[in-house]
């Protein structure tokens, strides 16, 4: 984490991560969610028709209303209660922990892989 101080303006924080996404053997990476809770400017796929839809984005990083589009058109993100709970439970005090150090912005990134 580092601290950015800029004269006459409040000190802002900042989190500097490596890839969350490595290469894994055995595995395809299929699509890449950057989630921020928001439908304001959060589609990449705006453009495409769902026919132009039916393949992998791969590392491309999509977006909220993509995840959306993609959920209805292949139904293809399902978790059952007793497997959404645990990783639910941890996303809320993630968003805690952030919201009482003050982040004002924040996401969720999210991958999804074929495991072959």
């Amino acid at each position: 984490m580092y601290t950015v101080r800029i004269d006459k303006f409040e000190p802002i924080h900042v989190m500097i991560m490596q890839n969350t996404m490595p290469n894994i053997d055995g595995t395809d990476l299929h699509y890449v969610f950057d989630m921020k809770g928001s439908s304001i400017n959060r589609e990449v796929l705006k453009k495409k028709k769902p026919s132009e839809l039916a393949e992998p984005t791969g590392g491309k990083v999509l977006k909220d209303l993509d995840y959306i589009k993609l959920k209805e058109l292949k139904n293809f993100f399902l978790l059952e209660k007793h497997q959404s709970d645990p990783i639910l439970s941890q996303l809320q005090k993630d968003s805690n922990f952030l919201m009482s150090e003050k982040f004002m912005d924040y996401s969720l990134l999210m991958g999804i892989r074929r495991v072959k």
